[in-house]
């Protein structure tokens, strides 16, 4: 396992200190695990604004700031301002009630691409991954029922009527797909996959 360095670790704590953020805290919160991979040659991004609520800058109008602590080995498209601008509406959305998530209509990135991969022949694909070709090029594997889903999310039904008709077609029950569909809608909103219509 590979750890941040001393002055890794001390390049991060004066950063945050200089917005006044608690470092210790974050550093705690990370732990041994988050540190893992964020030593030399690591480029660090910063996709939220840190301090006090007080702060428009800060937690973006959140009682507690969204901290996102990510490995990203593979490529992204530079400059990356508007995909991590874009982030905190998705953020946002992703925090939303069961009920509001339910009733938004919402649609897939227009830079968003299914990919699926699988034996030459086969009746259907092995693995389906909706993946980003812009910004930072996130991309997210799913299973049936969530790619109907996001497939049908074009910003003119509501998301609760996309899942009951999904369901429908592939004859399960609604409550059980909206209670297994909503976690990753809501990754989705938060990486970017899904968007507000």
């Amino acid at each position: 396992m590979t750890l941040l360095d001393t002055d890794a670790v001390n390049r991060l704590r004066d950063s945050l200190e200089r917005i006044d953020y608690r470092t210790d805290a974050i550093l705690e919160a990370i732990g041994e695990v988050g540190q893992r991979g964020l030593g030399r040659n690591t480029t660090v991004a910063a996709q939220t604004s840190l301090g006090s609520r007080d702060d428009p800058l800060a937690a973006a109008g959140r009682d507690t700031p969204d901290l996102s602590f990510e490995e990203w080995p593979w490529a992204i498209q530079q400059p990356v301002g508007e995909a991590v601008g874009a982030r905190g509406e998705g953020v946002d959305d992703s925090l939303l009630g069961d009920e509001d998530l339910l009733a938004g209509h919402w649609q897939v990135r227009e830079d968003v691409v299914t990919e699926s991969t699988g034996r030459p022949g086969a009746a259907d694909p092995e693995h389906i991954v909706y993946r980003q070709r812009s910004g930072l090029r996130r991309a997210m594997e799913v299973d049936t029922l969530l790619g109907g889903v996001l497939g049908a999310c074009d910003g003119e039904m509501a998301l609760g009527t996309i899942i009951s008709a999904v369901a429908r077609i592939l004859a399960v029950d609604p409550s059980a797909a909206a209670a297994q569909t909503l976690g990753p809608v809501r990754t989705a909103l938060r990486g970017g996959i899904l968007e507000r219509s």
